[in-house]
């Protein structure tokens, strides 16, 4: 048995406060800025800028930083992938097959 004459340490303990955030406030903030800036006159580029970025969230029909939003992007861009690389798979598999007594001997 071993015993200990001097105190062991204690481990230190993570202090997390939690913050509310409110992301429909966040935007309606933005879209009055937005709408500011837009008014403020049509040669200003910050206006422009964020009457840009506007449009392509309204087209868009969600806020770009919407994690389901993005993960549906990306399926959809993932699917588009695959069904490009599966046609030129059957269309190589169908040049190959119509061809391959000429393929082997230009090969020889």
């Amino acid at each position: 048995m071993a015993f200990r004459f001097t105190k062991t340490p204690k481990p230190q303990r993570f202090q997390y406060k939690t913050r509310y955030y409110d992301p429909e406030k966040e935007e309606l903030q933005e879209r009055l800025k937005r709408i500011e800036q837009q008014k403020s006159g049509d040669g200003n580029p910050d206006g422009m800028k964020s009457r840009i970025q506007g449009s392509f969230r309204r087209k868009s029909g969600r806020v770009t930083t919407d994690r389901s939003f993005r993960s549906s992007q990306v399926r959809r861009s993932n699917m588009t992938l695959l069904l490009v690389i599966i046609t030129l798979c059957l269309g190589a598999y169908y040049l190959l097959n119509q061809n391959i007594a000429g393929l082997l001997e230009w090969l020889k």
